[in-house]
């Protein structure tokens, strides 16, 4: 139980560092370079979209270049990031108390929380060889937004700037630094020794 908040915060953790650090700003670069994203200037606005997301500020819901119902699905967008914020606080906040209370039994959370990490990705995994990238992606919005705001025109500007090759390459990113801490768990617990307790 102990090992799965764990990895429940850190997957919250993970996704918050990919969402609101450079990884976007990277992706868009390289996908301008690759001429995948072709509108003009594509980098101050994929900064101004990271800094509405993870501010107090409402000002790009006054952008000129996006239309009514991508500001609505930006401001969405907002809300979900605001209650993943809590959510990964909270089980951060459990997992620390958790951790201490039980540090005699380390070993065996660091085991099991790799156990969890491998699971998860495993299923993850399994999702997308099933049904595949973007049937997986059509399903998931239809689960985190009750109104369809995020059906945009091909030639929407949000389209443009996030197309389908960086919501892709952000899940592979998410999934391969999710299974770097399993390892860097599996390292730790074969470092640790059977008495070890957290200082």
């Amino acid at each position: 139980m102990i090992a799965t908040v764990v990895a429940l915060a850190c997957s919250g953790l993970l996704l918050l560092w990919l969402l609101g650090g450079r990884f976007i700003g990277w992706e868009v670069e390289r996908l301008t370079g690759q001429g995948v994203v072709t509108i003009h200037q594509a980098q101050p606005l994929a900064e101004s979209v990271r800094s509405y997301l993870f501010s107090d500020s409402g000002g790009l819901i006054q952008q000129h270049r996006l239309n009514n119902l991508e500001r609505q699905h930006l401001l969405s967008v907002k809300g979900m990031v605001g209650q993943l914020k809590l959510v990964t606080l909270l089980l951060g906040f459990v997992s620390l108390v958790s951790l201490i209370q039980f540090r005699r039994e380390l070993r065996t959370v660091l085991r099991n929380y790799a156990i969890v990490v491998c699971g998860m990705v495993s299923l993850s995994a399994l999702l997308l060889s099933t049904f595949g990238f973007a049937q997986s992606f059509i399903w998931l919005h239809q689960r985190l937004f009750s109104h369809p705001d995020w059906i945009f025109p091909a030639d929407s500007v949000l389209t443009a700037l996030f197309p389908p090759q960086l919501f892709l390459h952000g899940l592979m990113a998410w999934l391969s630094l999710f299974v770097a801490t399993a390892i860097v768990a599996v390292a730790l617990r074969h470092f640790t020794s059977h008495g070890s307790t957290l200082q």
